[in-house]
């Protein structure tokens, strides 16, 4: 911005040294003239830049269309600044040169003088010359308030990218907080399991078989912890698996705090705890029974999900989840600046050279698109392991 301003401050002063030693052959007029030039031209070109910055709001398109170019105007920009910087040591070396010539003047002032009347012919050329200088000059002039008003749109831009920066950061770590409280709260969790581990072995001689029972609980409840945990972020059923167990352990918590006080319903509570251990044993045999199902899944599906982009597998998901999914298909196609019709060639081109068919069914006016019904169930499985694996 400074190396602009001083650029475009010598041009200036050059210019009106110029043309006013060309005019009144006297070099202290001319001296003024440059000098009086340039706060001129400052002063202009500052209310300019002051009213549009006021007229000019900045306005945002998709986040990352608007990055992408703003890395190509900041490119563009770079390059003009290193042109603009080679323009100036030129004109230093035209303005060194200008002095050496004006020293040279000097000396041939008394001379050209005897010439006035033959140059009286001249200005009326040079003057012509001047208007078209002018006007070139106002072009230039132009041209610099763009650039100054493209800088500052890139400005307000950058800013407006690290106050989203900021926002996201301090989202996540308000996420990493959570985190950290249910961090805590699991172990607090823990440790009253370890309580109530002490609290049986009092009561050992009593509860024999409930103790053996109670072993074989905690570690079917750490193995189905473990899957939980390896499954929680995509697949809601076994979320909610998982909150039922947290739900039955607490319900052992309770009933196990009560041993020592009610040992006459013992007995019930024993019957209690071996329904839930079965009810137990059987969510984990379920989640045993998808894990494997997952596994037999053949590894081109696992191939022809991995290639699909976003928008297609979107598409993808609008086409299983909805009867009639040409209003969500086109709002896809929109979104990603393409046709529907493109995206569902592509996922069948996709299909053809992984699992060797097609996939999605032509639909009509009276019955609309579809997947071949034979490959829903491995096409859902193949979509949930690569949402589990991110």
């Amino acid at each position: 911005m400074l190396n602009n301003r001083l650029l475009l401050g010598s041009v200036t002063f050059g210019v009106g040294f110029g043309l006013s030693l060309l005019v009144n052959r006297d070099v202290k007029p001319a001296l003024l003239t440059g000098l009086i030039a340039v706060p001129a031209m400052f002063t202009g070109v500052f209310a300019v830049n002051a009213k549009q910055r006021i007229q000019q709001k900045p306005t945002l398109t998709a986040l990352k269309a608007q990055i992408y170019q703003l890395e190509r105007w900041e490119t563009q920009l770079n390059q003009s600044v290193s042109a603009i910087a080679a323009e100036k040591q030129r004109t230093e070396v035209n303005i060194n040169f200008l002095k050496a010539e004006l020293n040279q003047l000097y000396a041939q002032i008394a001379e050209e003088r005897s010439y006035k009347q033959q140059l009286s012919q001249d200005v009326v050329t040079l003057t012509a010359d001047r208007q078209k200088l002018e006007a070139k000059l106002q072009d230039l002039q132009t041209q610099i308030d763009s650039c100054e008003q493209r800088r500052e749109d890139l400005y307000q831009s950058v800013r407006s990218l690290r106050v989203e920066k900021q926002n996201t950061e301090a989202s996540y770590k308000g996420m990493q907080a959570e985190l950290h409280q249910l961090q805590l709260q699991i172990t607090e969790r823990q440790q009253q399991k370890q309580d109530l581990e002490q609290n049986l072995a009092f009561s050992n001689d009593l509860q024999l078989q409930l103790g053996e029972d109670l072993h074989n609980l905690q570690e079917q409840i750490q193995a189905l912890e473990h899957h939980t945990a390896e499954l929680q972020q995509n697949l809601d059923a076994i979320a909610q698996e998982k909150q039922t167990t947290e739900v039955n352990l607490n319900l052992l918590q309770a009933q196990l705090s009560q041993v020592k006080t009610q040992t006459v319903e013992q007995q019930d509570n024993k019957s209690r705890l071996e329904q839930e251990l079965i009810t137990l044993f059987n969510q984990k045999q379920k989640l045993a029974a998808e894990i494997k199902q997952f596994e037999k899944l053949p590894n081109q599906w696992n191939d022809f999900v991995a290639r699909l982009n976003e928008p297609e597998l979107q598409v993808l998901k609008a086409i299983i989840q909805q009867s009639d999914p040409t209003v969500e298909i086109k709002k896809i196609a929109e979104e990603n600046i393409t046709m529907p019709e493109l995206l569902i060639d592509a996922i069948n081109e996709c299909a053809l050279d992984t699992i060797k068919d097609l996939i999605i069914e032509p639909g009509s006016e009276l019955v609309p698109l579809g997947i071949i019904e034979e490959y829903l169930i491995n096409l859902n499985q193949a979509i949930k392991i690569k949402e589990i694996n991110g």
